[in-house]
This record gives structure tokens, sequence and C-alpha cells, in this order.
């Protein structure tokens, strides 16, 4: 299931990004740290100001995602 995927996360092999809102209600934030954790070589990117919507409310989203695909390009 999604919600248990934890246990699988270390076979990505692709270079990935976890963006997460640091006053999402709805997730908690303690799940971005675990899911960047067991994925080999993740970045972790904490939008401080964001929210469960991070992507409409958080400008910074645009930038750290355009950053992490010009460096893997």
């Amino acid at each position: 299931s999604l919600h248990n995927c934890y246990g699988r996360l270390d076979r990505i092999r692709a270079p990935t990004l976890v963006v997460h809102g640091a006053e999402d209600r709805v997730i908690p934030v303690a799940n971005a740290y675990r899911s960047a954790e067991r994925v080999p070589g993740a970045e972790l990117r904490i939008l401080e100001h964001a929210g469960h919507l991070y992507p409409t409310e958080e400008p910074a989203v645009d930038e750290a995602i355009g950053a992490f695909f010009a460096a893997h390009a």
C-alpha cells in the first residue's frame, strides 16, 4: 500500500528530491525526513512557510525543483 512504502524506498536509484511544507497539518514533516533517509542520495527541501498545498502556496518550490533538475540534467 502507498502508506507502507518505506521498506521499498531503498530500491530507488534515480536522483530524488523530497519536498515538504514545514507547516503541513495533514502529513507530518517527519515523514519527509523518513523518506529522504531511506532513498539513497536523496535531497530534502523543507519549505519553512508552506503547508500541505505548498505547490500553490510557496514559489520556492519551483526554485527547488528547477535547481534539482538543472543539477541532474
